[in-house]
């Protein structure tokens, strides 16, 4: 109830803040689970992620439960779906939105090794559903290893406070942009994360909620994640695949 208060009156006074740096930093809990990881990439990832963003299509800003700033989600997911799909905004803007994730394929190759480090099991859960992807409906990720990226541009102030209540495992956030705060607030974890231009942070957003605070300037950011729809039609495809053998067997 504390925790809920604080976010509820924008609370943070008395949280950890952990500041930006070259060094790896874990956020484990006391059975040795990672909650959070944060670590840099290189100066020519990020500048491709900004140069390849900037020219895409100009999206009007809508307000949202998380804020009023342009966003738009490129990926493949089974949203109020039967079977997987490319989101609308991704085939909206295409060829542009293609463009965007082959231009950023390296990024996301680095991240996904990242995520591989950080929870092997998390990243085989993903890499599990890819062969159904492909062989079922020809599609494959966007984003590496993640299904693919909300994109979240021209963020000023602070954005509500909320959780990815759709999305599985570990999400991966990466700002850019001329800015300074814009620490984001781990609620539960009473901690304040200050994320400059170039750093990675994954961390479990469906179940930490969180929020961005108190930016001055413009950010931009890219949110990786899985749906957990996702996963789930791909347990269902492996079922039938199981009970179809078993049925030649018999």
């Amino acid at each position: 109830m504390e925790v809920l208060k604080a976010a509820q009156e924008g609370v943070v006074k008395d949280f950890t803040v952990i500041q930006s740096n070259e060094k790896h930093h874990a956020i484990v809990d006391r059975y040795g689970q990672v909650l959070g990881y944060r670590y840099r990439i290189n100066d020519k990832l990020l500048e491709t992620l900004s140069k390849s963003t900037s020219k895409l299509p100009r999206k009007r800003v809508k307000a949202g439960v998380r804020g009023g700033y342009p966003t738009r989600h490129y990926t493949v997911w089974r949203d109020y779906a039967l079977v997987p799909r490319e989101s609308s905004e991704f085939k909206r803007d295409l060829p542009a939105s293609r463009a965007w994730c082959n231009e950023n394929a390296n990024l996301f190759r680095y991240l996904s090794n990242g995520l591989r480090m950080i929870s092997p099991k998390v990243y085989a859960r993903y890499a599990s559903v890819k062969p159904y992807l492909e062989k079922e409906m020809k599609l494959k990720p966007l984003c590496g290893a993640w299904f693919g990226a909300a994109i979240n541009e021209e963020v000023t102030g602070s954005t509500s406070t909320h959780l990815d209540w759709g999305d599985h495992g570990f999400n991966c956030v990466v700002p850019w942009g001329e800015y300074e705060g814009g620490g984001l607030i781990l609620w539960p974890l009473r901690i304040v994360i200050k994320l400059q231009p170039g750093d990675a942070f994954f961390f479990m957003g469906s179940l930490i909620a969180h929020n961005v605070h108190e930016v001055v300037g413009v950010r931009n950011s890219i949110d990786l994640f899985c749906h957990k729809t996702m996963l789930t039609w791909k347990d269902r495809c492996k079922k039938e695949e199981e009970e179809i053998w078993k049925a030649k067997i018999n």
